[in-house]
């Protein structure tokens, strides 16, 4: 398995130097497999600013975590849940995140990149890679 890993991180970055029509296809391709490969494991990471609150995972989805709630009929345990994602006018998902009561509206693919991809140079956008805008994985985003 993990030199499969390997050879598949090699055709990853082999994939770079052909041309851009050719590249999406062979991208979409390689991803397809490593989804296969991972059979959908989930690698999930505290979201800055939110922790104990909502996690991130590395295809792209926000979930709340477990917590304690009180009501007028006494406590109960919310287990965690992934969040509905709304795409906005644009085709980006988007995330409501709670926290002291206060809503805010995050788009998917700031968090997955902010939490999960490197930025050594401060590089202030992130470009999907496939072009498809609600594709938030993060095989798919590059800080750019």
């Amino acid at each position: 398995m993990e030199e499969l890993k390997n050879k598949i991180e090699e055709l990853k970055n082999s994939l770079s130097k052909i041309e851009s029509k050719e590249y999406k296809e062979c991208f979409n391709s390689v991803t397809s497999i490593l989804d296969i490969m991972n059979e959908k494991i989930e690698i999930w990471e505290d979201i800055t600013g939110y922790e104990g609150l909502y996690q991130v995972s590395d295809l792209g989805n926000i979930k709340s975590l477990s917590k304690k709630v009180s009501n007028r009929n006494g406590v109960f345990v919310k287990k965690d849940k992934v969040l509905k994602k709304y795409q906005d006018k644009d085709g980006y998902n988007t995330v409501n995140l709670y926290k002291n009561k206060e809503k805010k509206l995050y788009k998917v693919y700031r968090i997955v990149a902010t939490q999960l991809i490197p930025n050594p140079e401060n590089k202030p956008t992130v470009n999907h890679i496939n072009s498809i805008r609600s594709d938030d994985r993060k095989v798919n985003l590059e800080w750019n």
